[in-house]
């Protein structure tokens, strides 16, 4: 799924004039880089957001419901889109944003004085390309990371439990799934038959099944 649908990239391009929305909070000066052309291999613009997309991004609310639609919206260069989001953002306030939206798009060119519909078309699904890939990474990321946060919480809960047994199936499992010995092998460590140390196996693993569930046979095949 896009972060923003490609009828509002569309309609952002459309109406910026081709210029970046940047204007300075102190000067009003405006940033007269160009978002396209023709002769590029893929367009400058970003399209950056006024309140922020997700919890800790900058100008974040809570409460507002359209964080990907047009009027949350503008687009520019990645230079000032920089300086909104990580170099000053302090200074470009959500009400100082939206003021700047309105300003530049009122005072934009028409767009068919330097875009026609199949290059609006173009920059439009480049755009939400790159941001399906951009959010696809971002979410991989995050689920690797929350994943690899509930493995390692489960080996914890694994190792608790193995280590709060008797000491022979202790020792016996130990040595079965984290020092990869045979039966037979610790069967001649602990002086018993390897048909016992089987037994003792069987045993501790159904303790940990009643401890852990199912995630301990899981577990312990990852670590074999």
């Amino acid at each position: 799924m896009s972060e923003f649908r490609e009828p509002v990239v569309k309609a952002l391009f459309a109406v910026s004039g081709n210029q970046c929305a940047f204007q300075n909070v102190d000067t009003g000066a405006g940033c007269e880089e160009k978002l396209t052309d023709p002769s590029w291999r893929r367009t400058k613009g970003q399209i950056a957001h006024i309140r922020g997309r997700q919890p800790g991004s900058v100008r974040y609310e809570a409460a507002y419901a359209h964080v990907n639609e047009f009027e949350n919206l503008l687009v520019l260069c990645p230079n000032h889109h920089t300086q909104i989001d990580d170099l000053e953002p302090h200074r470009y306030t959500t009400d100082v944003l939206v003021e700047m939206k309105a300003r530049h798009e009122m005072s934009a060119p028409m767009p068919s004085k330097w875009i026609d519909e199949d290059d609006l078309e173009r920059v439009a699904k480049e755009v939400t390309a790159a941001t399906v890939a951009r959010w696809i990474a971002e979410n991989m990321m995050a689920q690797a990371a929350a994943e690899a946060d509930v493995v390692e919480s489960m080996r914890q809960a694994l190792a608790d439990a193995i280590s709060s047994m008797a000491e022979r199936p202790k020792i016996v499992l130990t040595l079965y799934y984290y020092e990869r010995l045979t039966l037979a092998q610790i069967g001649q460590a602990i002086g018993v038959s390897a048909s016992t140390v089987g037994r003792i196996r069987r045993g501790a693993l159904l303790d940990l099944r009643d401890a852990l569930g199912p995630e301990a046979d899981a577990l312990l095949s990852a670590i074999r």
